[in-house]
């Protein structure tokens, strides 16, 4: 004969794997978005006689690494500022030097050489 506790448990035992998998999914999901802020993005940058690309792009709230390799000599493309986030960046003659940092906020970011002539584009979305 089946009891009342018989019932209840044979419909509490459904009731808790759902439970168990919707809990299961949601930790799943909040590791994926935790992953995906930490997630460094890349671009890299050719600096002879100008940037190329000119124009990079990024989302906001994840950290950026610009990697650039100085290809010409002149004096102008020593040096390239970004700003906006306080960097500063010396660049060897054919040495990839990169930098990190983290566009908080979507907008147009201008960076430059050190002298204004080069200039570039980071857009954040």
């Amino acid at each position: 004969m089946i009891t009342t506790s018989t019932i209840a448990a044979l419909l509490g035992i459904p009731f808790a794997i759902g439970i168990y998998y919707w809990l299961w999914q949601a930790m799943e999901k909040k590791e994926q978005e935790r992953l995906e802020r930490t997630r460094i993005q890349e671009a890299s940058i050719i600096v002879d006689g100008g940037y190329s690309p000119e124009v990079i792009t990024a989302r906001a709230g994840r950290p950026l690494r610009v990697y650039f390799l100085r290809k010409d000599l002149s004096y102008c493309d020593e040096e390239i500022l970004f700003p906006d986030f306080n960097r500063r960046i010396t660049l060897p003659h054919r040495v990839v030097v990169s930098t990190e940092f983290m566009p908080e906020k979507p907008g147009e970011y201008a960076f430059q050489c050190g002298k204004g002539k080069l200039k570039g584009t980071l857009i954040v979305s």
